[in-house]
Parts: structure tokens; sequence; C-alpha cells
């Protein structure tokens, strides 16, 4: 009963009775809402999501993989179609190495927390805000002592996007939230941690001003004229078109740092379920009957 009060993460473990209860209600639920509105969700799947895509696929500040392949000169429609398969394998790698960390360790929440890791990585849109989807898997894997430095460095790299909220007041708090998940579930010493925490704090602040400098729009920004009915989604790109010259080879080189940080994130993972596989066989050997 324990595991299955932690919360909705436990009725997702995977082989367990419950995996599939709760995605009944919720395709139920959608079903009920969509039956008021088919018009309106047709629209919105067949219109306002591919103009969506389309639209933030230029904007500057995004971390997903179809922008970078737009930067990287690969034509729009392609890197959207290559973006859309990407994702469907991330939500399909997530799941699988989610319920593997989860069985294997016996944290519940590792499913749904590193399915979100791997969404965010293949996602067709990444707004910088959302990369904070990805630091609950950071705390689970802070929470497992032989990876917990490691884990919190990832963490603070993940933060680093963040510091174009430098140029906010009080921005250089949101940084300071991965050193939050360090305090409470690291089992390194506090020592370790705040020294941890304090160098990655001086390297984001020599990163974060830099990476605010990278961004030069070319020109004021002027409405531009559309039809009444004409989409939200057609303004928006309008704008990020206007923002896409300020897209530079240096702005993509400076998310490489939030990349490579997830991908580490994606490897500790793997070290978590293969670290808790070898406990459990070593606790399960039996005692050969020489010792006894």
């Amino acid at each position: 009963m324990a595991r299955r009060q932690r919360g909705a993460a436990a009725l997702l473990i995977a082989g367990g009775r419950w995996t599939f209860r709760p995605l009944l209600v919720a395709a139920a639920i959608v079903a009920l809402l969509s039956a008021f509105t088919p018009r309106l969700d047709v629209e919105y799947l067949a219109a306002v999501l591919p103009a969506h895509a389309a639209a933030n696929i230029l904007d500057p500040w995004q971390f997903a993989i179809p922008s970078a392949l737009a930067q990287a000169g690969v034509a729009i429609p392609l890197a959207l179609r290559l973006g859309a398969l990407v994702y469907a394998a991330a939500i399909a790698g997530g799941i699988a190495l989610g319920a593997m960390v989860a069985r294997r360790t016996g944290r519940a929440e590792a499913l749904p927390w590193v399915a979100t890791l791997f969404g965010t990585i293949g996602a067709p849109h990444v707004h910088y805000q959302q990369l904070a989807a990805v630091l609950p898997a950071a705390f689970l894997l802070i929470s497992v002592s032989a990876i917990a430095l490691p884990a919190i460095v990832c963490a603070y790299a993940i933060a680093i996007p963040w510091g174009v909220f430098c140029t906010m007041q009080f921005g250089w708090a949101f940084p300071m939230l991965p050193a939050l998940g360090a305090f409470r579930f690291s089992s390194a010493g506090v020592q370790r941690v705040v020294a941890v925490a304090l160098l990655l704090l001086a390297v984001q602040i020599a990163v974060t001003i830099p990476f605010n400098a990278l961004y030069h729009p070319e020109g004021p920004f002027h409405a531009v004229p559309l039809p009444p009915n004409a989409l939200a989604e057609e303004s928006w790109a309008a704008y990020t078109r206007w923002e896409a010259p300020s897209y530079t080879a240096a702005l993509l080189a400076a998310k490489c740092v939030t990349w490579l940080a997830e991908l580490g994130l994606v490897v500790l993972c793997v070290f978590a379920a293969r670290a808790a596989a070898s406990a459990r066989a070593v606790r399960t050997e039996p005692v050969p009957a020489s010792v006894v």
C-alpha cells in the first residue's frame, strides 16, 4: 500500500495492475470534452498545430530539435517531419527506460520523471522556461549517492539558458532551484554540495552574460496587418521571422550546454538502473556452503 500512496506516479508502474486505469480515465475525459467541440478539435489538429510548429521553428529561444535542424540548414518542412519522428521515438524510449529505472530502483516516480526528461529532449517545441520539466529527473538522480555530483552538474548546466532572466529583477534566483534539490535530496556531504554549487554558479554567471549578448534582432519590430479571422500563429510567425536573423551559430552553440546536460541525465538514468540491479543481485546471491 505504501507504494500506491506515493502519488499518481505509482499508478503507472509497468507490470502493475494499475498500469492502464489512469490512461483509460484520461482518454474517457478527453473524449467527453471533445464531443462538445468537434469542429474546433479538427481545426486545432489540422490548422493550429501545424501553423504553431512552423512559427516556433524560427524562434531563437527554442531548444527543440526541429529548430536546431532548421538553423543547420535543413528545410523547415523536413525539419518538422524529422522532429515528429524523434518525438515519437523519445516518448517510447522514455517510457521504456523510466519503467526500467522504476522497477529496478523501487522508485515509482522514476517512470513519469524519466519519460518527461525524454519528452523534453525530443519535443517539437521547447521554450527555455519548459526546461524546468527536466529537473525532477535530475533530483531523482541526485538522491543516488554514487551519481549525486554529476547529477548536480547536469542540473546546473540545464539551468544555464535561464540566464536570459539575468536581465530581469531577481532573475538570478531561477538557477538556484537545482541547489534546493541538491540540499534536499543529495546524500553527499553538505560541504561538497556547497562547493560544487558555488563553483557552478560562478560558471553560470560567466556563461549567461555573454549568452544574452548573442541575441541581436535587426531593427524594431513592426506589426503585420492580418485578416480578422487569421490564426494567432500567423502574427507569432511574423514575430519569429523578425527574430530569425538573431539565431546565430554562436547562439546555437550556447545551447549545446543544455543538450549535453540532458544527454548526461539519460546516461545517469541507465547507470542508476544498472547499479540498482547489481546491488539487488548481490543481496540475493546465495551464501556458499563453505562459508556457512
